[in-house]
């Protein structure tokens, strides 16, 4: 049963809280640990629960951490891996890393679902936020071109940055409101609305804003070479259908398998890439792309396979061993500047609208360019000149 006074909804950006151990209990998870009042989220509504460390008054040293969140009954409790006494003063601390990519997450599933519905008339019939990325199925299919268009259409939102509203609509508001939910519902009803888009019966936890979600643009690889050679790492979604299995079906050690599987793979292939570049190059130049911007954690599996920041590291360092030059440079207009005559045309790829061409043949010169092999000859051109030039490298 949802209560709707605790923290988590009444302060969903605290990140830190004090209460008293209500009670605690052996489990054959570890420690189940019942508080006066948390911000820790319990599992519910597809949205794990969340997760952080307790700190009992008076011990400093002694940190218990919170592996889950659960509902117990209409009790919530923490699964920890150590005891606490009943009557115990604690100083809790979320994973807030976690918990506000399960925030994000769940609002962009909100923005997603509201524009199948509008569009196609799709329901929203099964949704669960796993540690690697989030599934959600539809009533209905749906083409590459449709996925392409509602993912253009939700960035739009996102950069709109329209209020997400909660409210408590009562009884006759409620039979006169259009919403979703996937059940009847009777007693206090939470409402989660983005104007003109959405409304839907929902117990998660979201941010405030459409904007505070982030762009998600998808990769189609993780690294491309000016010479063609590309870097591909999408293990995430190899594994999705028997990852997505295990999460619905609560098999947590076999979920962490499977993701410990997905891990293992894309270090091992993005070792072996960087390994060959390096041996291979004397100059080797980076795009400045940043993870952070294109995604929540949750929502772009592909921006979580492509792994950028292990690829930039490893070959910094590499390329310091080997003695050959790694530098990053300012990858602006890389992929709309045809790299053979360099100039920017109309048949150029440009903004979220071209996010689904792979392949575009310039208006100036009629050179026929696959989008990420002429995006990485720009960046090492861009290299080159910014050496010759003697300008800060980045």
């Amino acid at each position: 049963m949802e209560n709707f006074h605790a923290l988590y909804y009444q302060k969903p950006y605290i990140k830190e809280f004090d209460a008293t151990v209500i009670a605690c209990s052996k489990t054959e998870r570890g420690y189940e640990i019942e508080l006066s009042d948390t911000a820790f989220y319990p599992e519910g509504g597809g949205q794990p629960g969340d997760r952080g460390s307790l700190v009992a008054e008076g011990q400093p040293e002694r940190t218990i951490r919170i592996s889950d969140t659960q509902f117990a009954g209409e009790r919530i409790v923490h699964i920890a891996d150590g005891e606490l006494a009943a009557g115990t003063k604690v100083h809790g601390v979320l994973d807030w890393v976690n918990r506000c990519d399960n925030m994000q997450g769940h609002s962009g599933e909100h923005i997603l679902t509201g524009i199948l519905a509008q569009t196609y008339g799709y329901e929203n019939v099964g949704f669960h936020m796993g540690e690697s990325f989030i599934t959600i199925d539809f009533s209905g299919p749906l083409t590459d071109e449709q996925v392409l268009d509602a993912e253009q259409r939700a960035n739009e939102i996102v950069r709109a940055n329209l209020p997400i509203q909660e409210s408590f609509p009562n009884t006759e508001e409620l039979k006169t409101m259009q919403y979703r939910s996937k059940k009847e519902l009777s007693g206090t009803v939470r409402i989660i609305t983005i104007p003109g888009l959405d409304s839907c019966a929902c117990c998660g936890t979201h941010v405030t804003a459409t904007g505070e979600i982030g762009i998600d643009y998808g990769c189609k690889t993780a690294a491309t070479c000016s010479n063609g050679d590309k870097l591909e790492t999408k293990f995430t979604q190899q594994y999705a259908k028997k990852l997505a299995t295990a999460q619905r079906a609560h098999k947590k050690k076999q979920a962490r398998r499977i993701n410990r599987k997905i891990k293992n793979k894309r270090a091992d292939a993005t070792h072996k890439f960087t390994s060959k570049l390096v041996k291979e190059n004397r100059l080797i130049v980076a795009g400045n792309v940043k993870s952070s911007s294109f995604t929540s954690g949750k929502l772009a599996k592909s921006v979580y396979d492509a792994n950028w920041f292990a690829i930039n590291r490893q070959l910094e360092y590499k390329s310091r061993r080997a003695g050959c030059q790694f530098i990053v440079v300012d990858e602006k207009f890389s992929t709309q500047t045809c790299a053979n005559c360099l100039q920017i045309t109309n048949s150029s790829p440009k903004g979220v609208a071209g996010l689904g061409i792979r392949e575009w043949i310039c208006d100036c010169c009629g050179q026929l360019n696959d989008r990420d092999v002429n995006a990485a000859k720009n960046i090492l051109r861009f290299g080159r000149e910014t050496l010759a030039e003697g300008s800060p490298i980045l």
